[in-house]
């Protein structure tokens, strides 16, 4: 049972464009929720309207019978920072690219390791109503576990997910 997770490793991409009049219109920060395997709660900060940051803690917890009468459990946590930069903005449909890196770790009852991982990522974001966007995403990933030493490159896509804006 392989898992990415994620710790910013981007920071030094914060350098990158000042506030607009139209970025001070939109919302700037918001409340985001997906789950895809494992759930994932963030925030979306919008620095710039051509810098997004999105840190997030994925977490899961899983219990599993092997078959001969024993029960497995494991657990999986790791924190994730995707930097994304908007294709366009004030519209209803932005499409962004995006860089990311996760950190984090499984414990289980068979094992423990660390996993690292790092992606390329393009998507979208629909603006719904006011407050809430959704968002989709198709990513390119490389995954690193420590034990037993894994490695895996992924193409895949995210599923939904949802951005509440705080007022």
């Amino acid at each position: 049972m392989q898992r990415s997770f994620a710790l910013p490793i981007c920071v030094a991409l914060l350098a990158a464009g000042g506030n607009s009049i139209a970025a001070q219109q939109r919302h700037t920060l918001g409340v985001n929720l997906r789950v895809f395997g494992t759930t994932q709660v963030g925030i979306t900060w919008f620095l710039s309207p051509s810098l997004v940051l999105r840190p997030s803690v994925e977490a899961d917890w899983q219990k599993f019978s092997t078959g001969q009468g024993t029960t497995l459990t494991a657990t999986f946590v790791a924190l994730d920072l995707d930097v994304l930069f908007p294709l366009r903005t004030e519209q209803r449909l932005t499409p962004y690219w995006g860089i990311g890196a996760s950190l984090g770790g499984l414990w289980s009852d068979a094992r423990d390791a660390t996993t690292w991982a790092g992606r390329a990522l393009g998507g979208a974001r629909l603006t719904v109503v006011d407050r809430v966007d959704l968002f989709g995403e198709i990513r390119v990933e490389y995954s690193h576990e420590t034990a037993p030493g894994s490695q895996r490159v992924v193409l895949a896509t995210s599923p939904l997910g949802i951005i509440v804006y705080l007022k």
